[in-house]
């Protein structure tokens, strides 16, 4: 055996000894040409692709992937330097990614639909990259239209759509393309028997227009399809119609549109998870780690929230009571014994780059265009690792640049600051609380609740100074309230002797007057105050 030989034999082994890592992840092919020997440079591959108790290492090389390489989620992949990947392929292992068993949901926000159905109850929801959210419903069972709603992420409706002869609207993908927007749902052919989703809807946000794809094995339906950004993939649950198999397929994005339906990999679900009373709700993917929500709207069964690997490993769960005692408050009637976890989505900030994972509990009396012609109420909650995905106001630290008149001569300008506060209910009183929002703190040196009638009841901040040069004031409720359906309004006295005293009034979700010290107001809520004032610039 002369040296190249023995060198082709020596990367022969390497390359079987790398080969044995099957037990964790799929095969791996390194640049090997035509003739199956490897070419030279490939050779340098091969010096460092170990297991090392845990971690995978890969370095000094470059790697032809042929296929996904999965690793589960308590296994690391170290890629060090002097590494090329080619293909079209990767390998994707678990990120830093949102631990919905360390993290409190939190209410963010009350959805407000618009249009035919839109008191039903809701099946998908999505948010793009400008902050308007998606909403989908099914409009009637006695047809396959789906109204669309597009939102303001405070869940006020901006407009809504039908597209006809779609199916039931059950969840959705959101895709973007410069400035089109795409939504993704489930869609069924005139001739499916069954009624439910089997084939991928794309539809175009700026026409309306659809296109079916008909991507799911054999005897697989009820497809409800999610967007992994990262990587460019659709994942697609799907229910087994023979044997009751719960899985998610992954598909590449690219591949469906041009009419090619392989499935890059798939895993089924946990058996918790295809337990009587766990209907599919939501599903979401995001570094690496796939969300899923399941459960009916019966609120004496348990809604679960799991976190799977892309082989299908679980990572973690929680149970999901966000929002669980609403359905006795906003249901009157029989039907409003509903309790129901609705659509699932991954949102990444693009100002704060903060994640979360939100998701819809929907509550109440069913629709009825006579007595409860709102229909069900729609919560948004958010799993964050960020105190509030929201946009944050800017802390304004530089002065505005100088103007000058015709004449050459400085004008005096007024630099706008940010103040901001909050106050606290304790069960008796209204106290002001550290503020965190990075900004200066608006100083309240006593606050007052009166009641004087039902048209006068309201609380009073006196603050430290006159505020003569207030441009803007506004108070919010806190979270607490806001899932209430509360609303704080604050009337804002600028100039002069009143600006140092400011009102506040709390309403109810139908414009109820109600006292600071309303029984109904929980103890610790809070209510955020925020004004921008000026200062001159001479």
């Amino acid at each position: 055996m002369d040296k190249e030989e023995q060198r082709i034999e020596i990367d022969k082994k390497k390359y079987d000894r790398f080969k044995s890592l099957q037990n964790y992840m799929n095969p791996i092919e390194f640049g090997a040409d035509s003739s199956g020997k490897h070419e030279a440079r490939t050779t340098e591959a091969f010096k460092k692709a170990v297991n090392t108790g845990k971690n995978l290492y890969i370095s000094n090389g470059i790697y032809k992937l042929n296929q996904y390489i999965l690793v589960p989620y308590n296994q690391k992949v170290v890629v060090e330097r002097n590494v090329i990947f080619q293909g079209k392929y990767t390998i994707l292992y678990v990120k830093d990614y949102i631990d919905i068993t360390k993290i409190v949901p939190r209410y963010y926000s009350t959805l407000k639909p618009q249009g035919k159905g839109c008191g039903n109850v809701l099946q998908g929801i999505a948010i793009d990259s400008r902050g308007f959210l998606y909403t989908t419903q099914d409009e009637a069972a006695s047809n396959d239209n789906v109204l669309i709603n597009k939102l303001t992420l405070t869940g006020q409706s901006l407009a809504n759509y039908t597209v006809t002869d779609c199916g039931h609207g059950s969840h959705i993908a959101l895709e973007e393309d410069g400035d089109e927007v795409y939504l993704w749902t489930d869609c069924y052919p005139g001739d499916n028997p069954h009624r439910y989703g089997d084939r991928l809807a794309r539809i175009n946000m700026k026409d309306m227009t659809m296109q079916e794809y008909d991507v799911l094995p054999e005897k697989y339906h009820t497809i409800l399809p999610t967007m992994d950004d990262e990587n460019d993939l659709i994942a697609c649950f799907a229910l087994n119609y023979d044997n009751g198999s719960c899985r998610v397929f992954f598909y590449r994005r690219a591949d469906i549109i041009s009419g090619d339906r392989t499935v890059q990999f798939s895993f089924e679900f946990a058996d918790a998870q295809k337990a009587e009373h766990q209907d599919m709700q939501g599903l979401a993917v995001a570094d690496n780690v796939v969300y899923v929500m399941t459960g009916d709207n019966n609120p004496n069964y348990d809604k679960w929230l799991y976190m799977y690997d892309f082989l299908g490993n679980v990572i973690g769960y929680t149970k999901i009571t966000a929002g669980k005692s609403f359905y006795v408050q906003d249901g009157i009637k029989k039907s409003g014994i509903h309790y129901e976890p609705e659509g699932m989505f991954f949102y990444k900030n693009p100002v704060t780059k903060s994640k979360s994972l939100i998701f819809s509990i929907v509550t109440g009396d069913a629709y009825n265009s006579k007595t409860n012609p709102k229909g069900r109420i729609k919560r948004l909650y958010s799993f964050s690792n960020e105190e509030d995905f929201r946009f944050k106001v800017p802390i304004i630290e530089n002065p505005i640049e100088r103007t000058y008149d015709e004449n050459l001569n400085l004008i005096p300008q007024l630099q706008p600051r940010i103040l901001c506060t909050q106050i606290r209910y304790n069960g008796s009183i209204w106290t002001t609380i550290p503020d965190n929002s990075g900004h200066p703190t608006l100083m309240i040196t006593s606050i007052e609740s009166i009641v004087q009638d039902n048209d006068n009841k309201f609380i009073t901040l006196n603050l430290d100074r006159y505020y003569k040069s207030a441009l803007f004031m506004c108070a919010t409720a806190g979270d607490m309230l806001a899932e209430l359906g509360y609303t704080a309004t604050i009337y804002f006295y600028g100039g002069g002797n009143a600006s140092k005293s400011q009102t506040i009034k709390i309403r109810k979700y139908d414009g109820t007057l109600i006292a600071p010290n309303d029984p109904s107001i929980p103890i610790n809520s809070a209510i955020n105050i925020f004004m921008i004032m000026a200062d001159v610039i001479e």
